[in-house]
């Protein structure tokens, strides 16, 4: 708003006592994808009611800061500019051209703004400004790991788990293991995972740096190989996840050397099985389990990656 950008958003809320329709924005009803269709019409063939509205900015921003600089209202606020994105990524997504036109915006203009450190750097600033683990660690995809989890523990009485990368922890509520210690490079989730499973006396958490040689019958990367994309990074990353383990490995993660046309600079897809027959003999692949909600396009409802499932070679333990 402060940059003279028309707002388009709906009436949910105190949004309208921000936002006056037709004056300084335009607003319209909750879901309603047709109406943000007609309005970002409307912006785009009317540059004048455009440069009119732009021109309200100071007093649109002012009336915002003043609504509630409380806490609560701060959070309201964010939490509404959250609904509002996600309202537009759904109307992005629903029509093709749109989502075509957003996606070479983003990566020819956005993401090319965007300095990328490394992964480690990448990760613990999303932890650190409030983003979650992704889209695979919730609705249908979270389901759809933890049923293949949760067989594949109770089918080999599983009893110590090791994950690295166990992010924000909403997958992990789903699953059900014995004894669990959840690694990761960042300090707030390593502490968001603490407090939420407070009590769980059979859940602990640590910083990847504090590894200290613990192993466990089952260790675990799900969504994080992809995005690992030093190769020293990478090669660190799974020697420790197949040397701590006494008898399984389960990956889930994208399996290609093709990468996508727009990609964003955390991703990095790797054909990680050939790895391990190079570099770690003594494993073999005893399952691969495909996506049962594979990508289509959009990252809610599918995903790339696959699970594959790997054993000791010398392991008595039943197989399947």
């Amino acid at each position: 708003m402060a940059a003279g950008a028309v707002v388009v958003s709906t009436r949910h809320a105190g949004i309208p006592e921000a936002i006056e329709s037709g004056h300084n924005g335009l607003l319209v009803a909750e879901g309603d994808l047709d109406g943000y269709a007609e309005a970002i019409a409307h912006v785009v063939g009317d540059p004048v009611a455009v440069e009119r509205m732009a021109t309200q900015r100071a007093g649109i921003l002012w009336n915002v800061l003043m609504l509630d600089c409380s806490s609560a209202g701060l959070k309201r606020l964010s939490s509404l500019a959250y609904e509002t994105m996600l309202a537009m990524k759904k109307l992005i997504k629903k029509i093709p051209l749109l989502r075509t036109l957003a996606r070479f915006l983003y990566f020819s203009l956005v993401a090319k703004c965007r300095a990328f450190q490394d992964s480690e750097s990448y990760w613990r600033a999303r932890y650190r400004s409030g983003g979650n683990s992704g889209a695979g660690s919730y609705h249908k995809l979270a389901g759809f790991k933890a049923e293949v989890l949760n067989e594949f523990v109770r089918k080999h009485a599983v009893r110590t788990v090791i994950e690295y990368g166990c992010g924000d922890g909403e997958q992990l509520q789903l699953v059900q293991y014995p004894t669990y210690l959840g690694f990761d490079v960042s300090e707030d989730v390593v502490a968001l995972c603490r407090d939420r499973f407070t009590g769980d006396d059979g859940k602990a958490f640590r910083l990847m740096r504090e590894y200290a040689g613990e192993t466990a019958e089952l260790t675990l990367s799900l969504d994080v190989v992809y995005h690992l994309v030093e190769d020293d990074v990478f090669a660190a990353y799974m020697h420790r996840l197949f040397d701590s383990s006494t008898c399984y490995v389960i990956i889930y993660s994208s399996d290609t050397e093709l990468q996508e046309r727009w990609q964003l600079p955390h991703v990095r897809h790797r054909k990680f099985t050939e790895w391990v027959v190079w570099e770690k003999p003594g494993w073999h692949l005893i399952r691969h389990i495909p996506n049962r909600h594979p990508y289509s396009g959009d990252d809610q409802k599918g995903s790339f990656a696959d699970f594959f499932i790997y054993e000791r070679q010398c392991s008595t333990n039943e197989t399947g």
